[in-house]
């Protein structure tokens, strides 16, 4: 034997022998039935389906029994107590406190005094300056600070040097404009009436103020002794009503309050004067801060009819009276005051007119 080129001897000699059947031509042509006993055993084994496929991953019924059960505890506990807390709580603390903001802010001084000084302004009002706008707004904050804001039915601080400005009324920036007649003079210091023919119209009725309870003020920058009447109206005739008649010839201050009685001992028309009502059968008159004397007369019936600044308004018969020469630099009309609020409203009518150079005392 050859292998690679050389000769190869197997060391042990093999035989192979082939063995040779003899084909049987009968066994061949027997039927399949006949060769039954020569036929393989097929035998039934287990679907391999049933036996590889583990029993976890075909249908199962466990999903529709789990969902029942989870569903039918869950909400038993949970939507129960929720809502019921959240929402009783929220709803009934929310409403109490919703009729806070329906109660008015009262006043602070300071939004008031802005809207009055643009009102100035607006109206055709001049020289308002920062010193006066800081000293008005002292004004209206001093007032509102001591309780006197109430008592106040309308007052003419009489800044913005002109008729337009000096008219703007303090409260209600427009309502109780005063009217200028005649030949007045207006600066940074007040309006003057000339004593001939001026007279401002004050548009508050007499008859909506108190009977028994009032007072009417004016700050005069003159010393004049004569007849005439700063404020008032007078019903004539009857000889009653309101009337300020600062200094009369006989050095007496006539403050008549709802009444026709007579004067109070004065010897100067110089400063700031209130008139005063607090009883049906007292009035009493201040200066400067100071009681000069009150007089035991009773009131008598509000009239029907505004008043006049610088004169006497008349009703029967019609007629303007009383012309008066002064400078003034404040006025106020409203309810009475006790002596120690009569003080200290001079006092703060006082400081603000000090701002302004303007003061007499």
């Amino acid at each position: 034997m050859k292998w690679n080129g050389k000769d190869y001897r197997p060391l042990v000699p093999q035989k192979i022998v082939f063995k040779e059947e003899k084909f049987d031509v009968e066994e061949y042509l027997k039927s399949l039935a006949e060769k039954h006993d020569r036929m393989p055993v097929w035998r039934a084994i287990p679907n391999p389906i049933a036996v590889n496929v583990p029993v976890s991953t075909g249908p199962q019924p466990t999903p529709s029994i789990t969902p029942s059960n989870t569903a039918t505890q869950t909400p038993t506990g949970t939507p129960t107590n929720t809502p019921t807390n959240t929402i009783t709580q929220t709803q009934t603390q929310t409403p109490t406190n919703t009729p806070t903001p329906s109660t008015s802010a009262p006043p602070s001084g300071t939004t008031e005094a802005n809207a009055y000084l643009s009102a100035v302004v607006n109206a055709g009002g001049t020289g308002i300056t920062m010193s006066i706008s800081a000293a008005t707004r002292t004004l209206f904050t001093s007032i509102v600070s001591n309780g006197l804001w109430d008592k106040l039915t309308a007052f003419y601080p009489l800044i913005g040097g002109n008729a337009v400005g000096c008219a703007v009324e303090g409260k209600t920036y427009s309502t109780n404009n005063l009217t200028f007649n005649g030949g007045w003079a207006f600066n940074a210091s007040g309006a003057t009436s000339n004593g001939t023919n001026t007279y401002a119209d004050v548009p508050i009725n007499d008859n909506t103020m108190s009977q028994n309870d009032s007072h009417y003020s004016i700050y005069s920058r003159n010393d004049v002794a004569s007849a005439a009447d700063s404020f008032g109206v007078w019903q004539g005739t009857l000889g009653n009503g309101v009337s300020m008649t600062l200094r009369f010839t006989d050095n007496n201050i006539y403050a008549r309050n709802h009444d026709g009685g007579g004067g109070t001992g004065n010897t100067s028309s110089r400063g700031y004067f209130i008139s005063n009502r607090t009883s049906s059968t007292r009035r009493e008159t201040f200066r400067n801060g100071t009681t000069l004397g009150s007089q035991a007369v009773n009131s008598v019936a509000l009239l029907n009819s505004t008043y006049y600044l610088g004169a006497q308004k008349q009703i029967v018969p019609s007629a303007i009276n009383n012309y008066d020469a002064k400078q003034y630099c404040f006025v106020s009309l409203g309810q009475g005051f006790t002596p120690a609020q009569a003080a200290t409203f001079s006092t703060i009518i006082n400081t603000f007119n000090t701002s302004l150079n303007r003061n007499t005392f």
